[in-house]
Order: structure tokens, then C-alpha cells, then sequence
């Protein structure tokens, strides 16, 4: 299988060190999948790349987005995170044969998910924490729920996480939780 995962961050915390031990356990237990990951930090790419993930460092806007301020600078930096982006994606799918595509960030599920659903990516969708427990500016929760719609699968880490999304209208069939810290062995 060939994957593609993103995360793009204003820096790293608790959610890229999960990456680096997701990116760990991918190639323990699945050493013939590729692994493709898209991030704005330098320093994690470079680890990411050291963990065995071909990673792309992209210089565009890493913002949750979570509030009305953060919508409108997103909006003014549309353009550039599409180009840049959708030309990553495209080429990734094209040369290297990637039909999956995880989500972490609330910008990528709000922008890139319907443009992927409509290039026919299967997309998958993790959640490091409660989505609607936190304060969000209501534009971005009604996007999330639109475009959860669009979702292959959404994955939670805990079960606060899960029952957050299903609590607020996310489809019950599309939530599954699965744990970090969890030994598979």
C-alpha cells in the first residue's frame, strides 16, 4: 500500500511525536508499504524521513484553522496552499501510485477533501483530540461537518474523541477509535 499522510503545525508537539511512533509501527508491522508525508517543518520532516517516510516540506499556511481570523487568513492563502498542495498530491499520485491520504490538520480536511474525493482518493481522517470540545469559531465546525461527510473513515485516539464527534453529528459508521499507547503485540 502506498499512504500519504499529512501534518502541517506551527511547531512540534504531542501529535508529531505520535507521527514519528505511527511512522515506527507502519514500517515494523507493514515494511513493504511506502509511506508519503507532507509537512511544513523542517526539523520533523527530516526525522520523519529518518523513521522511513519519503517526506515534502511545503512553505504554506500552517495554521489550525479554528477561528474567524484563522478562516480569513487561510482565505488570503488559498491560492498558495492549493499550488502548492495539489501539485505535491497530483505528482504523488501520478508517479508513485498513492490512492490514500490520511488528514490530520482541520485545514486540510476543510480545503482538500472534497478536491480529493473528486480525484477519487480514498481519505482517512485522524483525530488527536475532541474536535467540538474545544473553541472553534461555528463557520469551521459547520465546514468540518460538511466535509466529514467526504470521509472514508475517521480515526480517533481516544474515546472522549470519538464520542466528541459522535455526539455533534458525525456519522457513527465512520468513527472508530484506536488507542495509542496500546502494545499490538
Amino acid at each position: 500500500m502506498k499512504v500519504l499522510m499529512t501534518r502541517m503545525a506551527p511547531r512540534i508537539g504531542g501529535a508529531e511525536i505520535y507521527n514519528l511512533n505511527l511512522i515506527e509501527g507502519f514500517k515494523k508491522y507493514f515494511p513493504s508499504d511506502q509511506i508519503f508525508f507532507i509537512t511544513n517543518l523542517l526539523d520533523f520532516g527530516k526525522k520523519i524521513e529518518f523513521g522511513g517516510a519519503k517526506t515534502f516540506i511545503l512553505p504554506v499556511f500552517s495554521e489550525e484553522v479554528g477561528t474567524k481570523r484563522g478562516l480569513i487568513r487561510l482565505i488570503f492563502s488559498l491560492p498558495k496552499y492549493l499550488f502548492y498542495f495539489l501539485k505535491t498530491i497530483i505528482f504523488l499520485k501520478i508517479k508513485r501510485g498513492v490512492k490514500l491520504v490520511v488528514f490530520q490538520g482541520t485545514t486540510e480536511k476543510i480545503v482538500l477533501t472534497p478536491l480529493l474525493k473528486i480525484l477519487k482518493f480514498k481519505l482517512i481522517w485522524l483525530e488527536h483530540g475532541p474536535v467540538f470540545e474545544f473553541p472553534k469559531a461555528k463557520e469551521v465546525l459547520f465546514l468540518y461537518k460538511i466535509m466529514s461527510r467526504f470521509a472514508d473513515e475517521i480515526i480517533t485516539v481516544s474515546d472522549d474523541a470519538q464520542k466528541d464527534l459522535i455526539n455533534n453529528g458525525i456519522s457513527s459508521q465512520k468513527v472508530v477509535c484506536i488507542h495509542t499507547g496500546i502494545d499490538t503485540e
